[in-house]
């Protein structure tokens, strides 16, 4: 009797023991995602900064292209005005059959000068609205694919606390179940 008493308790030791290493690992291990999960959200938090100050000096750029283009725009079309006034002034009255058809011949080169660059103004800045766009497309995706990267961690995190608390769960029904073992035991001597 005195054998069994024993091993009982020698078992029952065994228990504690291995009860108190895996609660020991548990709470370290809850320890650790807590550390995780905080440093984590700092990653996460500092990236969405990042993120918002990148599109933020991106359309600052963009702003400052538009502007300088509608400048450059303004002032080539102030240019042919003045040019076209000259030309005007110049022919009333004051030049002859040749010279006039010579100032036509320049004022419609300069024109078709004119015409191009403003073509050229034109498809430039699709070009930038275009650029613009897919910037704007690039970053919408990256910070959808940011938010299911982190919804795909927290998931995982859930999972795993809920691993852990499963684990703490069975951990006590095996404590209590032992608990009872003993009270028999010890009732029966």
């Amino acid at each position: 009797m005195n054998r069994l008493k024993e091993e009982m308790e020698m078992e029952r030791a065994l228990q504690q023991e291995k009860r108190r290493q895996e609660k020991e690992y548990l709470q370290k291990m809850l320890r650790e995602n807590e550390a995780n999960k905080a440093q984590a959200n700092a990653e996460r938090q500092a990236e969405i900064r990042a993120d918002i100050e990148a599109q933020v000096e991106y359309g600052r750029m963009l702003d400052k292209q538009e502007a300088d283009r509608i400048r450059e725009f303004k002032a080539r079309e102030a240019r042919a005005q003045n040019f076209m006034n000259t030309l005007a002034s110049q022919v009333i009255g004051k030049q002859q059959a040749r010279i006039q058809a010579e100032q036509e011949a320049l004022m419609s080169y300069e024109m078709e000068k004119e015409m191009r660059a403003r073509l050229e103004d034109e498809r430039r800045a699709e070009r930038e609205r275009k650029e613009k766009e897919q910037m704007r497309m690039l970053l919408s995706r990256q910070m959808h694919e940011k938010q299911l990267r982190e919804r795909q961690e927290k998931s995982e995190n859930d999972e795993q606390a809920e691993i852990w608390r499963t684990d703490k769960n069975n951990y006590e029904l095996e404590e209590q179940r032992l608990a009872r073992k003993i009270n028999e035991i010890n009732k029966e001597n």
